[in-house]
């Protein structure tokens, strides 16, 4: 298991500071199976989630491909209530699972719930997963590898030169 105590909330305070852009976690290199394992999670594991198409609230599908069969004329998005950090993903595209969240919902209080919800899609996909600014996926704030079971903290100012 994962040591959540690994990058503290100190360490990347900074990072969720206000400047109008979201915060994004991904896992990249997914397939519609990846999807599926984790759509079928957060139906199945008590997780506050909503599904709404068009900014309709909609019953939640039991395949996920209908998501992605929805995405050419319309946008669905999936809304979860991850311990007060309202995480969405818009199924963007099959190859990369991506949720935003807003940074000023992140605090020292949440962090710690925050880094349960990399460790476990994860380890669920066992794929890395990344926290990262807003559409940079390399200015990463922290990473999960569920092979070596760690988090490490990104070096913001190598991620700020590199994006």
């Amino acid at each position: 298991m994962a040591n959540i105590s690994a990058v503290s909330w100190q360490s990347v305070s900074s990072a969720f500071s206000p400047d109008g852009a979201l915060r994004d976690i991904y896992v990249l290199d997914t397939t519609l199976e990846d999807w599926q394992r984790l759509w079928q999670w957060l139906l199945a594991g008590g997780i506050k989630t909503t599904f709404n198409v068009d900014s309709v609230r909609s019953s939640a599908p039991d395949d996920v491909q209908y998501a992605f069969r929805l995405r050419s004329a319309q946008s669905p998005c999936c809304l979860l209530d991850w311990h007060g950090i309202e995480l969405a993903s818009h199924f963007f595209c099959v190859e990369e699972i991506e949720f935003d969240l807003v940074p000023s919902q992140v605090t020292a209080a949440t962090w710690p719930h925050l880094l349960e919800f990399l460790v476990q899609v994860g380890d669920l996909l066992r794929k890395p997963i990344r926290l990262t600014d807003e559409n940079a996926r390399e200015a990463v704030i922290v990473a999960y590898d569920p092979c070596t079971t760690t988090l490490h903290q990104q070096s913001r100012a190598s991620s700020a030169g590199a994006a």
